[in-house]
């Protein structure tokens, strides 16, 4: 994923039904090498990731693509993954705690369920994401 498309999709200059269409291939690797155990999961954020910041309106953005159906489960665990794993800037670590709650491992491994981003969703407008 570059991250000049991320960066991007953070600020809200770019639809998440585009940048989902962008990485596409990287997330089919990355759900497949999930899917097998004792494998290494492939993560690939190309390009200066210290110029990316996650804000709380950030993180909305993430979780209303999920809910609006623009990125898939697998969009928002790679995607968090990635950001997670990088050297971005987090506005707070309550933002940082709830993006690694939307990468976390053990939610793969069911289904990333409405309620749960809607309840990550309102922790975002109370810290004032929107």
């Amino acid at each position: 994923m570059e991250v000049r498309s991320l960066s991007r999709f953070l600020e809200g200059g770019m639809r998440a039904e585009d940048l989902a269409g962008e990485i596409q291939d990287e997330v089919r690797r990355y759900q497949e090498g999930l899917n097998r155990t004792g494998t290494s999961v492939p993560v690939l954020l190309v390009g200066d990731h210290r110029q990316l910041e996650v804000r709380a309106s950030s993180l909305l953005l993430i979780c209303k693509a999920f809910l609006s159906h623009g990125f898939s489960r697998w969009d928002v665990h790679y995607v968090c993954d990635a950001l997670s794993l990088s050297e971005a800037t987090f506005a707070s670590e309550r933002v940082r705690e709830l993006l690694e709650e939307l990468a976390n491992p053990e939610i793969r491994a069911e289904q990333l369920s409405k309620r749960e981003v809607l309840s990550v969703h309102d922790e975002l407008v109370a810290l004032g994401g929107e």
